[in-house]
C-alpha cells in the first residue's frame, strides 16, 4: 500500500477556482463574444434551469436585459448596481451586482465576470441603516469634541493677563450665566464678537443657536424683515414660504445685535417693543410669536452721545445697557501682545494647516512699536500675512517690514506708538499708579479680615477667583491659606 502524501490530497488550481465560483451565491462568466462560459448553479436556478442549460448560449438570449455587452464595449468595471432578474414575472428579483471586465496580459478585454454582491434588498437596507447609524455616531462624537474644545474657550481662551482684560474676564464669568442683556463697546477690531461668543458659551443657552446680525450691513428697508421675518406674500419679492427673522432663529438661544448704533430711529422703536414684551409679529402677519432670547448688543459708537444728539432712543439704550463691558483698544493693553500673538498663531495654523510658528525677539520689537489702529483684527491680519508669506516657520523682522511701510503711509496711524517692550509693559504712568493702588487695596483688605481670602474678596466686591488672580498678579503671598 503506497504512502499517501499531502501533495496528493491538494486540489488543483482549476478545481479551487471552480469551487470558489460555485461557493459564491450568484455568478457568471461571459467571453468577449458575449457567450456564457460559466454560470453558478444557484444563478441558473433563478432562470429555471441548470448551468449546462445556459453555458454556450449568447448572454442576451438568456438574460435580455443584461448589461454585460456594455462592459465588453467600454472595458470599464460597474460596481454596486441594482439589477432585476426576469423583470415583469412572478419570479422577478432585484439584487445588487457588479460587472468586472476580464483582461489579458496586454490589457485587452477578453470577457466579463458578474457577481451578485447582495442577493436581497433587505441586506442593502440593513447596510444602509448601519451606515446612517455610523454617520449619526460620527456627528455625535464631533459634537462632543467641539464641546470639549469650546469649553476651553471662555474665558481662559480670551488671551491676555493685563488688569483690564482680567477685570473683563471676571465680569464675563459672573454675568454670562444670568439672563441680563449685555452691551459690548469699544473700537472696531477690539474683539467684541469674541467676548459675545464667550458669553453665549458660558450661558445656560449654549446648546441653542447663537445668531449674529450686523445692523450696519443691511439696507434700511430690509432690516425689519431680517429681524422679525415676514409671512408669504407680505410684499413684492417675498418668498412664497415666508421667512423666519433673526429673533425667531435665536429663540431659546442668544442674538448679537452688532453695530446696534446704526439702527434707524423707526426700527429702534420696534426693537424696543420686542425687548419690552418679548414677542413679535412677522411683517404681514397677525400671529403673536413669543420669544425667549438673550440679547447681546455691540457698538463702536458712543451711544450716550447719540442719545444726547437724539439719534438713539434713551429708553432703548437703557434696555440694552444693563451690563456694559468696554473692551479697551490694543494700544492700551500692549502687555497682552505676547499672549495674543501666541493665541492668534495657533488659530492661523489650524485655519491654514501650517506648522507651528515662532516670532523672533526683533520681530516682536516691531510689533510692540506699531500703534495698531485696527486693534486685534489688524494684528490677526498681520500675523496671517507673515505666516503665509514667510519662507520658514521662524518669523523674523523681515517678515514684518510691511508694517513699517504702512506706518509711514497710513494716515490713521497713532502719532505716539510704543517704542519698546518695556514701555509697552507700562503704557503710561497712570497704569503704574493704578496697579500700585490696587495692590495696596488688596493688602489692606487682607489686613482688615485677618487674612481671610473669602471675606477680603467680599469686602472688595469681587469674586474669589478674581481675588486670587489679582493676588498672583501683584505677587502677594498665598502660602497661608486661612479660608
Amino acid at each position: 500500500m503506497g504512502v499517501r502524501t499531502v501533495e496528493n490530497t491538494l486540489p488543483t488550481i482549476d478545481k479551487l477556482f471552480h469551487w470558489a465560483l460555485e461557493s459564491y451565491s450568484l455568478n457568471m462568466i461571459v467571453d468577449e463574444n458575449g457567450i456564457i462560459r460559466h454560470m453558478g448553479r444557484r444563478h441558473a436556478l433563478l432562470y429555471g434551469g441548470e448551468p449546462e442549460d445556459f453555458v454556450g448560449r449568447p448572454v442576451l438570449d438568456v438574460i435580455p436585459n443584461s448589461k454585460v455587452m456594455r462592459v465588453l464595449a467600454t472595458g470599464k468595471e460597474e460596481s454596486g448596481f441594482l439589477f432585476t432578474i426576469r423583470p415583469g414575472t412572478e419570479h422577478s428579483k432585484t439584487l445588487v451586482c457588479s460587472r468586472i471586465p476580464i483582461c489579458d496580459e496586454t490589457g485587452r478585454t477578453r470577457g466579463v465576470l458578474t457577481l451578485a454582491l447582495f442577493n436581497t434588498l433587505e441586506i442593502v437596507s440593513r447596510l444602509q441603516k448601519e451606515i446612517e447609524d455610523l454617520h449619526k455616531a460620527n456627528d455625535l462624537y464631533r459634537s462632543q469634541l467641539d464641546g470639549l474644545f469650546k469649553s476651553k474657550t471662555p474665558p481662559d481662551g480670551i488671551a491676555g493677563h493685563s488688569l483690564a482684560i482680567l477685570e473683563l474676564k471676571d465680569t464675563l464669568t459672573r454675568v454670562a450665566p444670568s439672563e441680563l442683556p449685555v452691551l459690548l463697546t469699544g473700537e472696531t477690531g477690539v474683539g467684541k464678537e469674541v467676548f459675545a461668543n464667550a458669553i453665549h458659551r458660558l450661558s445656560k443657552r449654549k446648546e441653542y443657536d447663537f445668531v449674529k446680525i450686523n445692523c450696519a450691513a443691511i439696507p434700511k428697508d430690509l432690516i425689519e424683515s431680517e429681524l422679525f421675518g415676514y409671512e408669504p406674500g407680505a410684499f413684492s419679492g417675498a418668498l412664497r414660504t415666508g421667512k423666519k427673522g433673526k429673533f425667531e432663529q435665536a429663540n431659546h438661544g442668544t442674538i448679537l445685535l452688532d453695530e446696534v448704533g446704526e439702527l434707524p430711529l423707526a426700527m429702534q422703536s420696534k426693537l424696543l417693543r420686542v425687548l419690552q414684551e418679548y414677542e413679535l409679529e412677522r411683517i404681514g402677519g397677525t400671529k403673536v410669536i413669543h420669544l425667549d432670547t438673550r440679547i447681546i448688543a455691540a457698538t463702536n459708537q458712543n451711544l450716550r452721545q447719540l442719545v444726547r444728539e437724539g439719534k438713539f432712543r434713551g429708553d432703548l439704550y437703557y434696555r440694552l445697557n444693563v451690563v456694559e463691558m468696554e473692551i479697551p483698544p490694543l494700544r492700551e493693553h500692549m502687555e497682552d501682545l505676547d499672549p495674543l500673538c501666541n493665541s492668534i498663531l495657533k488659530k492661523i495654523e489650524r485655519q491654514y494647516k501650517l506648522v507651528p510658528h515662532t516670532i523672533s525677539p526683533r520681530a516682536m520689537d516691531i510689533l510692540y512699536s506699531h500703534s495698531w489702529p485696527g486693534n486685534i483684527r489688524e494684528l490677526e491680519h498681520c500675523l496671517s500675512r507673515a505666516c503665509v508669506m514667510a519662507d520658514s516657520p521662524a518669523l523674523t523682522e523681515e517678515d514684518f517690514k510691511f508694517l513699517k511701510i504702512q506706518a509711514v503711509e497710513d494716515p490713521f496711524a497713532q502719532q505716539t506708538p510704543c517704542l519698546d517692550r518695556k514701555k509697552a509693559n507700562l503704557p503710561d504712568r497712570l497704569h503704574a499708579v493704578r496697579a500700585r493702588a490696587e495692590r495696596e487695596q488688596l493688602i489692606q483688605a487682607l489686613e482688615n479680615t485677618g487674612g481671610n481670602k473669602a471675606k477680603a474678596a467680599k469686602l472688595l466686591g469681587i469674586s474669589r477667583s478674581c481675588f486670587y488672580t489679582k493676588l498672583k498678579k501683584h505677587k502677594i503671598g498665598l502660602s497661608s491659606e486661612t479660608s
